[in-house]
């Protein structure tokens, strides 16, 4: 079980950091399905030797070399889907579903290929499983959000999420910040699957977020944060000895996911 404390600064510029971004030129692809979600991403440094037994040969973790997650080696994402459609407008598993993700930034040692690599994913959704990485499972999850403020001001807002796994374990997490100034960008991003790792998608996104929390850019806005971490299969990772390097709040994600 982890909890981490609180600390308060301001911060005059968001910085968008959703995952290990890889920007590439298009080829020829066939697009599989488009969505609509929020995301909020903690970006850890944990130990490297058990997250190096979490991919296969050749891959290595590739942390960000700079930014407000620099050295950050395992991003968990939690991720409410809104709408999740097919490329002929039609629902994917009913449509929508929520869902956090274990993954790790990584390089190919041969080619040079980056990208994000879903070692575990957390769904409530059981028509997802077991996933398009072959690495999702299923859980409780519930999600509960507020916004306020007055007038202009960016005002606050609260996130809550619970994951129950049974006998597995759970992960939890309520946080509570004051917002900022959003940014607004496209990204890129090849993702990769540990059990077939000469298969992957690729997705764009148009993101709106922001950094809330970043230890290398000593950016903090975080006003309450609540996390407990007690899963079985993740214990070595979460052993006491990570750190929690940023938090990235994107409030609306359009996403298109295409295979090569």
């Amino acid at each position: 079980m982890t909890r981490f404390p609180l600390r308060c600064q301001g911060w005059p510029f968001a910085v968008m950091v959703l995952a290990g971004l890889a920007l590439s030129n298009a080829h020829a692809e066939s697009l599989v399905a488009s969505d609509v979600h929020s995301r909020l991403v903690l970006a850890f440094r944990v130990a490297d030797a058990p997250l190096q037994k979490r991919l296969p040969p050749g891959w290595l973790p590739n942390p960000a070399t700079s930014g407000p997650t620099k050295d950050a080696n395992l991003l968990v994402s939690f991720v409410d889907r809104l709408s999740n459609l097919d490329p002929e407008g039609k629902a994917v598993a009913g449509g929508r579903d929520r869902y956090a993700v274990m993954a790790v930034p990584v390089k190919e040692s041969s080619t040079g290929a980056t990208g994000s690599m879903v070692v575990r994913s957390y769904t409530g959704n059981e028509k997802i499983l077991p996933g398009a990485y072959g690495t999702t499972v299923l859980a409780d999850v519930r999600h509960d959000s507020a916004a306020g403020g007055t007038n202009v001001e960016p005002g606050h807002a609260t996130e809550s999420w619970q994951l129950r796994l049974g006998d597995a374990g759970r992960l939890s997490l309520t946080l509570r910040y004051a917002r900022g100034t959003l940014s607004r960008m496209t990204t890129e991003q090849k993702v990769y699957s540990p059990l077939r790792p000469d298969f992957h998608r690729i997705y764009r996104s148009d993101v709106i977020a922001e950094v809330v929390r970043s230890v290398p850019a000593s950016v903090d806005r975080v006003e309450a944060l609540d996390l407990k971490i007690d899963l079985n299969e993740f214990s070595d990772l979460f052993d006491g000895t990570q750190q929690l390097v940023g938090i990235t709040v994107a409030p609306w994600v359009a996403r298109k996911i295409y295979l090569p």
